[in-house]
């Protein structure tokens, strides 16, 4: 038998085993990038998780942070009583929180006058500026974060969360224009309590889905 004759056989046989080794290439890449894109996709999405969960963890640290200056602010007032003081402790005490440089040597003078109740008035007044511009940068500081990191929250977290810092908005109002009308002092107190009940149902919220957020979803 010459080689013509069995040619048309093995061609056969060989185009077969050709086109099944090229089958398999090709399906062996398809799955190979369909391996890789679903990799990159889990990594992609537990990074996004990581991220997630530091965003809620900061922000509800922030907001607790703001909202017990804004509370400390909006109830008695403790301060100092500067019974162990002098002139000397007086000035450095007054040049740690920024005072005006005239107005700790007014204060200092009063103070070398042996007129201490005047020089203390003097003193809670911008111990009170001082605490409340520390309350602003705070409630300042947590709202922006929430805003840069708006992203990683749920619609309905996102919600919640502008609801309560509306509630922190009004007392920081109550905070910057006291009264000591009976009416405005109620009105005052509802805003504490229910700023205080949304932080809790935020709170409650928040490790809900934090709790419940798996790579399913």
């Amino acid at each position: 038998m010459t080689w013509t004759t069995w040619l048309p056989w093995v061609i056969p046989g060989v185009t077969s085993a050709v086109l099944t080794a090229i089958l398999g290439i090709i399906f062996n890449t398809k799955l190979e990038k369909h391996k890789h894109i679903l990799q990159k996709k889990v990594q992609d999405f537990s990074l996004y998780n990581v991220k997630r969960h530091e965003s809620y963890a900061e922000l509800y640290k922030l907001i607790k942070n703001a909202e017990g200056r804004l509370m400390s602010l909006s109830g008695v007032r403790t301060s100092n009583s500067f019974s162990d003081f002098n002139s000397e402790d007086v000035q450095k005490y007054l040049e740690e929180f920024n005072t005006p440089k005239k107005k700790i040597l007014e204060i200092v003078k009063l103070w070398d006058e042996n007129k201490e109740t005047l020089a203390i008035k003097e003193i809670g007044e911008y111990e009170k500026i001082r605490d409340v511009r520390k309350a602003k940068e705070t409630y300042g500081a947590a709202r922006n974060y929430w805003l840069e990191h708006e992203l990683y929250f749920e619609a309905e977290m996102n919600n919640r969360i502008e609801d309560y810092f509306t509630s922190l908005n009004k007392l920081l109002f109550y905070i910057d224009f006291p009264s000591d009308k009976l009416e405005e002092i109620k009105k005052r107190d509802m805003i504490k309590e229910d700023t205080q009940n949304k932080l809790s149902n935020l709170k409650d919220q928040m490790t809900k889905e934090l709790s419940s957020y798996s790579i399913d979803k």
